[in-house]
């Protein structure tokens, strides 16, 4: 689990360094309000399962509980969490879909960034 709190630690660090907010899930219901990048402890419950750090976008509640704006609020979801799959494996991490929302798992701790024109993946 402290190698969990590690790699949860860099990824903040690694995201954060690109300019993006780092949404603060526990944090008092008026701070929540606003959006970010969610990291998400996850622990494996079975032998084949991966233990990681689920990367999501989650936005702000005036695009969140905007009703008539729905389309925007699933473009910029899917946008939003597939740019952060990229960044993830650009900075080094390794990265695998997670769930069928557009989060992904990050599960081990960068290696060497990636250049520019490297083939990264994407969700």
């Amino acid at each position: 689990m402290a190698d969990l709190m590690i790699l949860r630690q860099q990824l903040a660090r690694a995201l954060a360094e690109t300019g993006l907010p780092i949404h603060q899930c526990q944090a008092p219901p008026r701070q929540r309000r606003r959006g970010g990048v969610c990291l998400l402890t996850v622990s494996a419950t079975a032998p084949d399962e991966p233990s990681g750090i689920v990367v999501a976008w989650t936005q702000d509640d005036a695009l969140a509980w905007d009703l008539g704006r729905c389309d925007l609020y699933r473009h910029v979801q899917d946008e939003m969490n597939a740019l952060l799959a990229r960044l993830c494996a650009r900075f080094g991490f390794a990265t695998e879909p997670f769930g069928n929302g557009g989060a992904t798992l990050v599960t081990s701790h960068p290696t060497a960034p990636r250049e520019v024109g490297e083939e990264v993946r994407s969700s």
